[in-house]
C-alpha cells in the first residue's frame, strides 16, 4: 500500500492524477485486500468528483459499490448509476463488470 500511496501522491503533485486512474484502481484492489477500505473509498469518491468519462466513471463506481457492500452499507444508488452507464455496452470488459459488481453486492 505504501508504494501505491507514494505513486498517487506523485501523480497528484505532477497534476496528472486524472490520467492515472488505473493506478488508483490497482490501489483500490490492494486496499480491499488489506482492509484499508476507508482510504480506498475516499480516493474513489475523489475521482467521481472530477466527473470522469463514462468508462472511468463506471469503473470507479464498481469499486465504490464493492467497498460499500464490504462495509455493509447500501450501494443501491451507485449500483443503479453503474448499471445505467454500462447498459447496452458493447465493450466486453465494461459489460463483464456488471457481473463483478452484482457479485460484490450479493
Amino acid at each position: 500500500m505504501e508504494t501505491y500511496r507514494s505513486a498517487i501522491a506523485e501523480v497528484t503533485r505532477l497534476g496528472i492524477r486524472g490520467g492515472s486512474l488505473r493506478l488508483f484502481f490497482g490501489a483500490s484492489d490492494a486496499a480491499v485486500a488489506t482492509g484499508e477500505w476507508d482510504w480506498a473509498l475516499a480516493e474513489m469518491q475523489a475521482i467521481l468528483a472530477t466527473d470522469p468519462d463514462r468508462e472511468d466513471r463506471a469503473a470507479t463506481l464498481s469499486k465504490v459499490v464493492e467497498l460499500y457492500a464490504l462495509r455493509g452499507e447500501d450501494p443501491a444508488a451507485e449500483l443503479a448509476e453503474f448499471e445505467a452507464l454500462v447498459s447496452g455496452a458493447t465493450d466486453p470488459l465494461l459489460a463483464s463488470g456488471t457481473h463483478w459488481v452484482r457479485g460484490a453486492v450479493a
